[in-house]
């Protein structure tokens, strides 16, 4: 079972605290040049094509980072929860964003001011060091997002996603149930349409694999699930 966790972890990401990995003189400065902000569910943090204003720091909520096609589908590439950062690829590659941002559930965004941001992150190695290590699992994620998931039929990515979900929200909390997620972004997340979801769960629910109650899908034979998503 563990090598089949350290598996999953590969698509998803637990970062430490910033205002623990950094050093004491550039967390003071960093506390002085930041904001805090709260966003009701739903609301999007930024947009595609807008240059952002400084590090993000989402420190209560979870939220989805996703871009949209022509049509105006979502395809969600990746959920983000408390201690997760996001602006600072944007701000070092000097580039617009070129995804979105939105709450899943009411949030508390920390902000620090882009100019601070910078000024530090060119002249200590600490936090060079730390922010390339982010972009390394930036860039393993989406990695593995798009080769794996790519390759793999309906029925497997669904699993995985499952997976995914359950192991990055809810071992630390002590939850037992994937039940933060619209149906709509489980599904955005696997590439697939609402209406294959509910099939692909209804088949998982008659298999007594999984549990499902309005929105809440409670996972009860991991085994079966892993088997299911080949890991």
């Amino acid at each position: 079972m563990k090598n089949k966790e350290s598996e999953i972890a590969e698509y998803y990401f637990k970062p430490p605290s910033l205002w623990e990995s950094i050093p004491k003189h550039i967390y003071e400065e960093f506390k002085a040049h930041s904001t805090t902000t709260k966003l009701k569910r739903n609301e999007i943090i930024y947009s595609e094509g807008t240059y952002p204003k400084g590090l993000y720091i989402l420190t209560k909520g979870c939220a989805k980072l996703y871009t949209v096609n022509n049509v105006g589908r979502e395809q969600i590439i990746y959920f983000m929860k408390k201690n997760e950062m996001f602006g600072y690829r944007a701000i070092a590659c000097n580039n617009n964003s070129v995804i979105f941002i939105s709450a899943i559930e009411d949030c508390e965004i920390e902000l620090i001011d882009r100019d601070v941001f910078l000024s530090y992150l060119f002249k200590s190695m600490e936090l060079n060091k730390l922010f390339m290590n982010y972009l390394g699992d930036e860039f393993r994620i989406l990695y593995h997002k798009i080769s794996v998931y790519a390759l793999k039929p309906v029925s497997e990515r669904v699993a995985l996603t499952l997976l995914v979900l359950d192991q990055k929200f809810n071992t630390e909390e002590g939850k037992d149930s994937i039940d933060l997620f619209m149906r709509r972004d489980i599904a955005n997340y696997a590439g697939i349409t609402i209406e294959t979801l509910s099939r692909q769960l209804k088949v998982l629910t008659d298999g007594k694999v999984i549990k499902t109650k309005g929105k809440k899908i409670t996972i009860t034979n991991f085994d079966a699930l892993y088997i299911r998503a080949n890991i």
